[in-house]
């Protein structure tokens, strides 16, 4: 699998639609090594939030 690939399934999107996305993903130290876990894709800019 790609990075892209990886990356789309953990924000539960396509990989066409990572192409100029922001996205934010929680760190969280582990032994030994990193996790990342909580990605989320950012609202787009100029989108209104939902109440």
């Amino acid at each position: 699998m790609t990075s892209a690939a990886v990356l789309s399934q953990n924000l539960k999107t396509e990989v066409g639609s990572l192409l100029g996305r922001h996205f934010s993903c929680r760190v969280v130290p582990g032994n030994p090594g990193t996790f990342f876990v909580d990605f989320q894709l950012a609202p787009e800019p100029g989108a209104q939030a939902s109440v």
